[in-house]
């Protein structure tokens, strides 16, 4: 290589000491500046914010509550966080959307802090309390996401004891003081006649599956201190098209030419791949099923195992498809969804992250490359990372795997056009999981 090319393609830049002149970098930055003018009135009205929230522990001063911050939208980058107003009195415990941030609230941090609003002059704490637009407690109202109750239990999953919701509490970061949460929450739903568990999620996650048997139920839950939000239980769905591709005869299609154990193994997890197919049966290594033989509907499994298999062969007039050959782990874990081919049932999303788990348990020592061609019916959020997204990756991290993942479908007329505007910017986003941050998301047109 050309020395020339050679310099311009060097990642890294040396410099030899005392080959520049040194100055002095003088500490500190920029003073800090007030987004809006800290007059008495202003003040005052925080302060009147703040009694309703004093209102609401007064009766146990060792309790702590969580409380919203609403700022100002000029102070919204992280670099404007008010941690010296909150903390270490009423410390910051998570963000919500763009703006948003949640306080650990108790009876002496609020007083400290109602202090600091009133009275507070360094420059630090006026821009602090400059980038507050308002201060309030969580309301039911904003734990159902704005959402009917009526309407969120309509989307559930139906089980036998009731309907099926996603429930998160809030994470106040100290062990000790998260066990007296927990306990609380547990308390409270047994008192209420609300069932809950932390099936598929991990005890970190603060997710549960509460079973709500009536609206009321619901409301109740929406009312706990500790539960930061509440929504329908998504299910996982398999990305189907809605159109078929004709029939073609394809011959020569490669079999094993050496020990299955010798090839690649994928993983597809899926409703299945059909055991009498025979182009794909001689590439099956193995299988793990939890469904049961009357939802068996093997369509998708096997549609997905043969773009695995075969993607050459299936797409000869797309270019750059290369033959690579590799086994198939069947993981039959989606139940049929489709009424027009035999008995439906619905999968959730513990009940999946639970099977997922068990067959990574039982085979991930062995297969790293896991094809998750499905998705759920929640839409990404621009502010959060799913749940389902944050457990796979927790997943893939303790048993050192890869999951492919599918973006989602968007399948209705007219289809969206691009560059997106108006509505079409939310109903084109990716669904859950697709949002994992150590997964492959896999898209297309």
């Amino acid at each position: 290589m050309a020395e020339s090319n050679l310099k311009e393609n060097l990642l890294i830049k040396i410099v030899i000491p005392k080959q520049g002149k040194e100055r002095k970098i003088l500490p500190g930055g920029s003073e800090p500046k007030v987004f809006k003018e800290v007059t008495r009135t202003f003040r005052q009205s925080l302060s009147r914010r703040i009694e309703p929230i004093n209102a609401l522990i007064k009766a146990n001063p060792n309790s702590a509550v969580p409380i919203r911050i609403e700022l100002v939208k000029k102070a919204t980058a992280k670099s404007h966080r008010p941690t010296q107003l909150f903390d270490p009195n009423c410390p910051i415990i998570a963000a919500g959307s763009l703006g948003e941030l949640y306080v650990k609230a108790t009876f002496k941090g609020l007083k400290t802090l109602n202090h600091k609003i009133l009275t507070g002059h360094s420059k630090k704490v006026l821009k602090e309390i400059s980038s507050i637009n308002t201060i309030e407690p969580v309301t039911p109202t904003k734990r159902l996401n704005k959402i009917e109750p009526q309407n969120i239990l309509k989307r559930s999953p139906k089980k036998r004891s009731g309907f099926s919701t996603k429930v998160q509490l809030f994470d106040y970061g100290n062990s000790e003081e998260q066990a007296g949460v927990l306990e609380n929450f547990h308390n409270t739903c047994e008192r209420i006649g609300i069932e809950v568990n932390q099936r598929g999620y991990s005890s970190k996650s603060m997710v549960f599956e509460a079973i709500c048997k009536t609206v009321e139920d619901l409301v109740n839950l929406s009312k706990i201190d500790e539960v930061r939000n509440i929504q329908s239980m998504p299910i996982i769905l398999v990305n189907k098209l809605k159109s078929k591709s004709t029939t073609t005869n394809i011959t020569n299609l490669p079999i094993p030419a050496i020990p299955l154990n010798d090839y690649p193994i994928v993983a597809v997890v899926d409703s299945g791949i059909d055991p009498q197919n025979k182009y794909l049966k001689p590439w099956v290594i193995g299988q793990y099923s939890t469904v049961a033989p009357e939802y068996y509907n093997t369509e998708h499994g096997t549609n997905v195992s043969s773009l695995i298999c075969f993607g050459k062969y299936l797409n000869p007039t797309l270019k750059g498809i290369e033959e690579y050959n590799c086994a198939l782990f069947d993981v039959q874990v989606i139940p049929n969804d489709d009424p027009e081919t035999g008995d439906v049932e619905e999968l959730t999303e513990p009940e999946f992250l639970d099977t997922l788990e068990n067959a990574l348990k039982a085979h991930a020592s062995k297969i790293k490359i896991w094809n998750l061609s499905i998705g759920t019916n929640a839409r990404c959020s621009i502010d959060t990372f799913s749940s389902l997204a944050v457990e796979l990756d927790r997943l893939q991290e303790e048993y050192n795997v890869i999951f492919v993942i599918s973006a989602g479908n968007y399948d209705e007329n007219p289809l969206l056009k691009y560059p997106r505007t108006g509505n079409e910017v939310e109903l084109g986003r990716i669904t859950s999981p697709a949002d994992s941050s150590l997964g492959v998301t896999v898209g297309s047109i």
